[in-house]
């Protein structure tokens, strides 16, 4: 991702936002290629807040709650879906994360940082564990929740999707406002 915050580049495909003063937030609910989301923009922080907190100007926490429907874990990673050398080898040594729920505080909106709490229930959650195969070890995706990398690599994917659907919605409608 680039160097421009996660709300900087809701902001730049959502109209609506840029009219959002700085005291007011809003829920944006998108229905995505891997699952379907609530955005919670919170109202922005003061300048005495960004600069306690060391952000820039203008910053929003955001909340984002919602349901993918699988992810993958291979090699110590969560992907969205099975890379091309997983398929060849029959997804040996991986496991799909069936019926996620999602739960991520993003204090800042920058999309790098997620905030876990000591005693949080969990961000991401799943109703079933499927390993492919006996490579395909359950204590790899208990590291990545206890490490809080699942939910770090979860967001991402997230935030690639939230993105690139707002993006093929854009360029839909210029396409049919040109015709």
């Amino acid at each position: 991702m680039s160097n421009r915050t996660f709300f900087a580049k809701l902001r730049k495909l959502l109209p609506g936002l840029q009219r959002l003063q700085s005291h007011e937030s809003t829920t944006v609910q998108v229905n995505a290629l891997y699952g379907q989301y609530r955005l919670t923009i919170g109202a922005e922080y003061s300048g005495p807040e960004c600069d306690h907190r060391q952000l820039p100007p203008h910053s929003r926490p955001i909340d984002v709650n919602g349901a993918i429907d699988h992810l993958y874990i291979e090699n110590h990673a969560v992907t969205a879906l099975p890379s091309r050398s997983a398929i060849d080898q029959q997804m040996k040594a991986t496991m799909i994360l069936h019926g996620l729920t999602v739960s991520v505080h993003d204090p800042d909106g920058s999309g790098r940082t997620v905030s876990i709490e000591p005693n949080q229930v969990a961000p991401i959650r799943c109703t079933q564990i499927l390993p492919l195969d006996d490579c395909a070890d359950e204590r790899v995706y208990k590291k990545l929740l206890e490490s809080g990398q699942l939910t770090k690599q979860t967001y991402q994917i997230i935030q690639e999707d939230i993105l690139r659907m707002l993006r093929q919605n854009n360029s839909q409608t210029r396409d049919r406002v040109m015709s």
